[in-house]
């Protein structure tokens, strides 16, 4: 097996057992996976999210931004449109809200329809 199906492989499994709420296995399987591929798109965004939903936005957010600048240097597929909401969660967790509403903005100019962020939500946070 080359080392790109292997990797591809301990994502799914590290997918599994985060969707089974085993995160500190997730967490480990992510890491491993970013010791061998530190640009691994779905470890890094995978991870960030998992950070994020713990309570770490600050350490969620150098990997998020890792996962966009790789994204960012590749394409602008609307496959990628959570990618930028999960950055825009995190900036918003740690105040950080203009910034937040850029990201925001860039999850709808790729998939407008994306249920995970209406004009509405953007708006009000640039309201506060």
């Amino acid at each position: 097996m080359t080392i790109r199906p292997a990797l591809e492989a301990l994502a799914s499994a590290a997918l599994v057992l985060h969707k089974a709420g085993r995160l500190e296995e997730a967490e480990a399987q992510y890491r491993r996976i970013l010791a061998i591929d530190s640009q691994h798109l779905n470890a890094l965004q995978l991870l960030g999210v998992l950070l994020f939903d713990s309570g770490s936005a600050e350490k969620a957010l150098p990997l998020l931004e890792r996962a966009a600048a790789l994204v960012s240097a590749r394409t602008q597929d609307q496959q990628y449109s959570s990618l930028y909401n999960n950055l825009g969660n995190a900036l918003s967790a740690l105040g950080r809200r203009e910034e937040a509403i850029g990201y925001y903005h860039q999850c709808l100019s790729l998939r407008p329809d994306d249920p995970e962020r209406s004009e509405e939500d953007t708006s009000e946070l640039q309201s506060h």
